[in-house]
């Protein structure tokens, strides 16, 4: 049961923000909850799955076969895995720690990540439990990681967090994933960062724009295997 009957409408919204509700929660009458554990380790079992993708290029090894590439010479094996990384010993910087990012951590170190964190709404002391490390500023996670993760909430402090200027303090050929919110990146600035090099790669399946739509994204022009998009299937 709901709280008491002087509610007469009850908003029940499946995702981890509240965003989508906008006006209607100061909406006399109208009770507004959400389930912030909601779709938890199925956006961790994507992420991961973004992660894997980014440093072992299984999405481009899947296309060259499906173009009908013969890879048999040392040479072609080369090129058709040119920027492929190994994992062990790589840091994954995440952004934000609540649930989902806590699930990824752990997923993340079975692999041989180390796993570095910066949430500044967090107690201390999390971080011994779980064997990760923390960073109190955004610029150190962003100077040390060679995958940058995103799992914030967006609001009005936050938007395009990764953006110019806090891309160039990242790694070069670094890597990024957001499975967040597409706002939280600043699209221009990741386009013109992946055409120079600064960022090798990049998975999102949240987008600024939103219901994805293909023929508007500014990526559609961006060559090379650099780029992965999806439309989000969870919350």
């Amino acid at each position: 049961m709901l709280g008491s009957k002087r509610f007469h409408t009850y908003i029940l919204l499946n995702a981890l923000s509240s965003l989508k509700i906008g006006l209607l929660s100061s909406t006399p009458g109208i009770a507004v909850c959400n389930i912030p554990s909601a779709a938890v380790e199925e956006t961790a079992d994507s992420t991961l799955c973004h992660v894997l993708n980014l440093y072992r290029r299984n999405t481009w090894l899947y296309q060259a076969l499906r173009e009908g590439t013969r890879v048999q010479s040392v040479e072609q094996i080369r090129e058709v895995a040119s920027g492929a990384a190994r994992i062990r010993g790589e840091t994954l910087g995440l952004i934000g720690f609540g649930r989902t990012a806590q699930a990824v951590a752990v997923r993340a170190k079975a692999f041989g990540f180390n796993v570095i964190f910066y949430d500044p709404y967090l107690q201390d002391g999390i971080e011994r439990s779980l064997g990760v490390q923390r960073v109190y500023t955004l610029q150190d996670l962003l100077y040390q990681s060679d995958c940058v993760s995103l799992h914030c909430n967006l609001n009005e402090h936050n938007h395009h967090l990764i953006n110019d200027f806090t891309i160039k303090q990242m790694r070069q050929g670094a890597f990024l994933v957001n499975t967040a919110r597409g706002g939280l990146v600043d699209e221009k600035a990741l386009t013109q960062a992946l055409k120079e090099g600064r960022i090798r790669g990049a998975a999102l399946d949240v987008h600024e724009s939103e219901p994805f739509r293909k023929q508007l994204k500014i990526f559609k022009d961006q060559q090379g295997p650099v780029v992965i998009e999806l439309q989000k299937l969870g919350p």
